[in-house]
């Protein structure tokens, strides 16, 4: 489970190194997120890059949407699985 000390603290690495996360609309570009559907269809995997200003790109968060929580709840009902550095 994630806490806030532990996202301040993810949070705060991911600035050392970067100015911001950008949100215009190349940041938006289809191109940096990718969904998986589950095997059982009852979820989708969300990955998507931290668009940052100089396009180094190398963060990504990860969520995971319940889709019956979220057409219960009238919408996405997400779970944080990770932030931090893409893998290679």
């Amino acid at each position: 489970p994630w806490n806030e000390r532990d996202l301040k603290a993810i949070v705060e690495s991911y600035y050392k190194d970067h100015e911001r996360i950008s949100l215009d609309a190349n940041a938006r570009n289809l191109r940096f997120t990718l969904a998986t559907v589950a095997e059982d269809r009852r979820s989708w995997t969300v990955q998507q890059v931290l668009v940052d200003p100089y396009e180094h790109n190398d963060w990504i968060a990860s969520f995971r949407i319940d889709l019956e929580a979220s057409r219960v709840a009238n919408k996405p009902h997400l779970q944080l699985l990770r932030i931090g550095p893409s893998a290679g």
